[in-house]
């Protein structure tokens, strides 16, 4: 796999890691993935879905709320499983594929009902995990 903070953004540098460790199982009990898991999941991803997962992040960053149920659907074509997600943004809906898996789908979950406050970007998800995103993965 290529870099990936030079594949979300060509011509900046990483940052440091803020408070993303609450997300991982190693640093609270009721966290989203280990940091292996969340790197072997990433490492999986193709370049658009990463791109996606990358807005999934930035959205909830926002407090754009999800508009619909939310369920994992086997995507046919691709052999993934996959939730569509239906964002209320100030002057549109944005609909998006994403790639997941039951720990993500948990996320998405307790976002739409209020449980859970993303206050960090996937990028900083990325350097919690180990990535080095200033050089080759």
């Amino acid at each position: 796999m290529s870099n990936l903070f030079v594949r979300l953004h060509p011509n900046q540098e990483a940052t440091e890691v803020a408070n993303a460790n609450v997300f991982f199982k190693e640093n609270n009990i009721d966290g989203y993935k280990t940091k292996e898991d969340f790197k072997d999941f990433v490492n999986r991803l193709q370049a658009n879905d990463l791109e996606k997962f990358e807005l999934l992040f930035n959205y909830m960053g926002k407090n754009f709320p999800i508009n619909q149920v939310v369920r994992m659907k086997y995507d046919h074509q691709t052999g993934e499983m996959v939730t569509w997600l239906k964002f209320q943004l100030p002057n549109a809906l944005q609909n998006i594929r994403i790639v997941c898996d039951e720990d993500i789908l948990r996320l998405i979950q307790d976002y739409q009902l209020g449980d859970f406050q993303n206050g960090y970007s996937l990028e900083e998800l990325l350097l919690e995990a180990g990535f080095d995103l200033n050089t080759e993965a």
